[in-house]
């Protein structure tokens, strides 16, 4: 019988409660909601492409500061 060895990686949503996870869903849709009226103000793209692309810089965003809270818990 082999043993299980489990990784001690950190994950963001683990360990946290519901008020915790709710704040981090209301902060991530309220920074694509202020990236979408930025996008808004400057360009003239239509709805969807303006959405699109605030979508995909707060998962950039959130995926960096992912990594680097991963990164500094190993050093």
């Amino acid at each position: 019988m082999g043993r299980t060895r489990y990784d001690d990686k950190v994950q963001v949503t683990f360990g946290m409660d519901i008020v915790e996870q709710t704040a981090l869903i209301v902060g991530l849709l309220g920074q694509v909601f202020m990236i979408y009226l930025f996008f808004d103000m400057l360009t003239n793209y239509v709805w969807w492409l303006r959405l699109g692309l605030s979508v995909s810089i707060t998962t950039a965003i959130y995926y960096f500061i992912k990594y680097m809270v991963d990164w500094l818990h190993k050093v």
